[in-house]
């Protein structure tokens, strides 16, 4: 996390230092910085996915929940990132509505598994 913290100040700091100047090269830095900590943030993702796949053996859980699950925090991830981007660039509004279309898409994935859970309860209320 310090190696990522230092590049992003550093990476910040140079971008300031231009915007002055040239304004154009500060957002590529900014798409850069943005790129290299995505790249970096995957290799967590890989120890992530095998921490829950441990889990998943562990526990009985079924595949689908934990994919969804997955699929929701990649989702958030990559709103998160791409509204960053967009207002970093001036277009706030822009932003906005990723993060709007990032949250529908959560939640309409995450429906199966609301409905799975609102079924358990039904059935644990019926008997």
């Amino acid at each position: 996390m310090i190696k990522i913290a230092l590049v992003a100040v550093s990476g910040v700091l140079f971008a300031v230092m231009l915007k002055q100047s040239k304004s154009d090269f500060a957002i590529y830095i900014s798409l850069a910085l943005t790129v290299i900590i995505t790249v970096c943030c995957m290799g967590r993702m890989e120890t992530l996915i095998n921490y829950v796949n441990k889990l998943q053996s562990l526990v009985t859980i079924k595949s689908e929940y934990l994919s969804v699950l997955l699929k929701m925090a990649g989702i958030a991830y990559v709103a998160e990132i791409t509204s960053g981007i967009c207002k970093d660039c001036g277009y706030a509004s822009v932003a906005g509505q990723v993060e709007l279309f990032g949250k529908l898409s959560v939640i309409t994935i995450g429906m199966p598994i609301v409905m799975a859970l609102i079924d358990t309860i039904e059935r644990c209320l019926t008997i």
